[in-house]
């Protein structure tokens, strides 16, 4: 057997230069560069989710939850109050909605001469004019409703359904 034949089941020592940094070939390069890219792409990406899941989770379960206003113990959260104003604007805008139309719309919704009408555009365009008056209609109710629980006021079914009768 020749001596190029042996071999010592250990791989070949890695060629050096005379600094001794190691060589490596193009696609070990490549590869190397390659494997880091997307180690750093990976991470990024996943920032970047964790970024998105926090922002989600502050927005839809933080934010709503968040007390407003609180009356006598019962708290209004944020999530009732953007539903209370969005209801609010919503009717308003159908009670607006003939008069814009009307041939007059813009002269009676600019004019304060006209009655309430330019208020109720005012608080159309301005969102946050039309959202404390919501607040405090929401503020006024839960004052209501604590009073006359503190003093046993109540309506039965039947008066109910009479005051709803008289209201059609």
């Amino acid at each position: 057997m020749s001596k190029r034949e042996q071999t010592t089941a250990l791989p070949k020592p890695p060629k050096r230069d005379d600094k001794g940094r190691v060589y490596k070939s193009r696609a070990e390069r490549e590869a190397s560069v390659n494997r880091t890219v997307l180690i750093a792409t990976g991470a990024l990406t996943a920032v970047i989710a964790l970024i998105l899941l926090i922002a989600v989770l502050i927005d839809g379960v933080f934010r709503p939850n968040q007390t407003v206003a609180s009356v006598g113990g019962q708290n209004i959260t944020a999530r009732d109050f953007q539903r209370r104003a969005t209801f609010d604007r919503y009717a308003l805008g159908l009670q607006l909605a003939p008069i814009a139309q009307s041939q007059f719309g813009s002269q009676v919704l600019s004019n304060p001469q006209f009655g309430p009408y330019a208020d109720w555009y005012n608080q159309l365009r301005i969102p946050t004019l039309g959202g404390q008056e919501s607040l405090n209609n929401m503020i006024d109710a839960v004052v209501i409703a604590q009073y006359a629980k503190a003093n046993n006021i109540s309506l039965s079914e039947e008066e109910i359904k009479n005051l709803k009768r008289n209201i059609k």
